[in-house]
């Protein structure tokens, strides 16, 4: 289930550097067109963009579902709710207010935005898969305890049945010899 839990993780965050980088070059694109005091229509861009990040935020909420479900991932599933709920749902309303916007120099900052907030996105995701790694590494010095006190256990009932043995060994050997004719 990590391995699974990882991998959707690095994708999600595969996906989210390029949709940060499309927009990018939307907001170059833009940047360009403000200097010049040009207008295109990019509502078809920014819907693209919104519908992708509609996907990501969708995804993020999934995985946080899944990770929900165990014990140990319960806190992380708060955060990776969090950021599907504040930073990409509000990298999408930047979007979203770039799009009604018809002025280049005015979809500028909206746009700037939202690349801010896919930033973040992707840091506190860096953040969630370093604690995830730590869990997974306490998990298993966990298991390696229990292995541990399991053997420590086992050598303590042998050690009982040795000690056992050994006494009733010494007390037929005193029989023994309290049966001896000098």
């Amino acid at each position: 289930q990590q391995k699974e839990t990882d991998e959707q993780l690095a994708k999600l965050r595969e996906d989210l550097a390029e949709a940060k980088e499309t927009l990018e070059q939307l907001h170059a694109q833009t940047e360009k067109e403000s200097l010049k005091q040009e207008n295109t229509d990019k509502s078809e861009q920014l819907e693209q963009l919104e519908r992708q990040q509609a996907e990501l935020t969708e995804r993020l909420r999934q995985l946080a579902a899944e990770l929900a479900d165990h014990r140990l991932t319960e806190k992380l599933a708060e955060k990776a709710a969090g950021i599907a709920e504040r930073e990409l749902s509000d990298a999408r309303n930047r979007l979203d207010e770039a799009a009604n916007e018809t002025e280049s120099r005015d979809q500028l900052e909206p746009i700037s935005q939202s690349i801010d907030r896919l930033a973040a996105a992707d840091k506190q995701l860096q953040n969630l898969q370093r604690q995830l790694d730590e869990l997974q590494r306490l998990e298993q010095d966990l298991a390696e305890l229990d292995r541990l006190a399991n053997n420590a256990e086992r050598l303590a009932e042998q050690l009982e049945k040795l000690d056992q043995q050994a006494k009733a060994d010494a007390a037929n050997s005193k029989k023994d010899g309290d049966n001896e004719v000098p």
